[in-house]
């Protein structure tokens, strides 16, 4: 099972690089959410599954980069992707730990490549294998190769 979580105000501009990219092989989830709520914050806090985050530069005053802190306090598994306007300082997504897999600008190039880094993504986690067991309400992951 695999979420993709968008963080973005036009959904436009997602929606039409998501839609195409054939995952139909994988067991995915669909997020998108227009501002930092409730069950934004829940979903960054669950880690039973994988997931893809991809976050906008600023929605709703909070920026991506804010999110992805947030992220990596509770996660270093998921993959972070970040979009950014060719204005804003990149220095600042450089100065924190985020491990982001991309920073993507957003101009005229940046829907092959969003494309191409959510394929890369989804190719990453299939060639992860854990098992995966919840015992006494904690969830323990143990890489496969190590077995």
């Amino acid at each position: 099972m695999l979420d993709i979580v968008v963080y973005e105000n036009k959904k436009d501009f997602i929606s039409k690089n998501i839609d195409n990219i054939d995952m139909s092989c994988y067991d995915i989830n669909y997020y998108n959410f227009d501002s930092m709520c409730y069950e934004f914050e829940s979903l960054i806090k669950n880690r039973d599954r994988k997931k893809i985050y991809i976050l906008d530069d600023e929605v709703d005053g909070v920026s991506g980069l804010e999110v992805a802190i947030k992220i990596r306090e509770h996660d270093w598994d998921s993959i972070i992707i970040l979009l950014i306007d060719l204005s804003k300082h990149v220095s600042d997504v450089f100065s924190e730990r985020i491990m982001a897999l991309d920073i993507i600008f957003k101009d005229n190039s940046s829907d092959d490549r969003l494309i191409d880094d959510i394929k890369l993504a989804i190719s990453i986690f299939a060639k992860q294998t854990f098992f995966t067991f919840k015992y006494n309400h904690i969830i323990y992951r143990i890489n496969s190769s190590l077995i």
